[in-house]
């Protein structure tokens, strides 16, 4: 898989049905560790699979709209799996670090609408 291809591919699973991409994160790991990927977008595609699955993210890269008690719609982030290592693993991936000081973090068991 040449890295344009693994682009495009990526692209098309990250925005496509939970199936789909999560039947897609095997193939984009293979892709990554060839080095015809980009690790960033791995870690952008497991945290969009971990979301759709109802579990804690692990690189802090997904964010979603959650309207409060007065019907306004906020940004949080999705729940993420052992924060304290967050950037560590973020750093791995190529990710920038990310400063959560003050960040509202969504609670998986709260029963609120919400949008992704």
């Amino acid at each position: 898989m040449s890295y344009d291809y693994a682009l495009c591919a990526w692209l098309v699973a990250q925005h496509a049905d939970s199936a789909f991409l999560h039947n897609y994160v095997e193939q984009l790991k293979k892709a990554v560790a060839d080095n015809n990927a980009n690790p960033a977008n791995l870690a952008y595609m497991i945290d969009r699979d971990l979301m759709n699955r109802n579990l804690p993210q692990l690189y802090g890269t997904q964010f979603i709209g959650v309207y409060n008690d007065e019907g306004v719609m906020e940004n949080m982030l999705w729940p993420v799996e052992n924060m304290e290592q967050l950037n560590a693993r973020r750093e791995h991936m190529l990710l920038p670090p990310m400063d959560t000081t003050g960040l509202k973090i969504y609670e998986l068991d709260r029963d609120i609408r919400f949008l992704h």
